[in-house]
């Protein structure tokens, strides 16, 4: 099971550098954002980023209980539906736009429970130092597409939830303090 492990870890690290390299082009190409200042691309990037997050947050809050660790888990729980009140903002206005929700969000919920899965066999320090970086790329992705828009009620939205993430790394912040 160990070599299965460091296998999936591996190929996921793999697939990360290889997503991340072909982000940073983009980045030269377009600008801050990458590809993804078109706001329907942000939008689908959105929904497949807060898809990830609920099942991930699910799993950590889970193992937080079996490992007696409850006020983890309360505050996993708590960022879940937060997570889920972005994705459920996210697809009206996705449905607004014209754009499909349901395979970025199905993407997404298949990462959530592919990286849930694997951080719950670490440490919890683990699962908060990727939720800290998880937070704050989001966070820091709302607030460039913030500047990207014309669109008032999107603008709204997308201010509410670089605060929410901001939030939530604050919080992943905190408590690797305590652990």
């Amino acid at each position: 099971m160990n070599k299965r492990l460091i296998k999936i870890a591996v190929g996921a690290m793999t697939l990360g550098a290889g997503v991340y390299g072909w982000h940073r082009m983009q980045v030269r190409k377009h600008g801050k954002l990458g590809f993804l200042a078109k706001p329907s691309r942000f939008i689908k990037y959105a929904i497949t980023l807060e898809a990830q997050q609920v099942p991930l947050y699910r799993q950590l809050a889970d193992e937080a209980e079996v490992n007696d660790q409850p006020h983890f888990a309360t505050g996993l729980r708590k960022a879940m539906y937060v997570e889920q009140q972005h994705l459920d903002d996210l697809s009206l206005h996705a449905e607004r736009y014209g754009i499909s929700n349901a395979p970025w969000a199905q993407l997404g919920n298949a990462f959530g429970l592919i990286s849930g899965g694997i951080l719950s066999l670490f440490d919890v320090r683990v699962g908060l130092r990727v939720i800290a970086a998880i937070e704050t790329t989001a966070a820091e992705h709302y607030r460039e597409a913030y500047y990207h828009l014309n669109d008032d009620e999107l603008r709204k939205l997308y201010l509410k939830n670089q605060v929410d993430e901001e939030t939530h790394y604050t919080w992943a912040r905190e408590m690797l303090g305590q652990y």
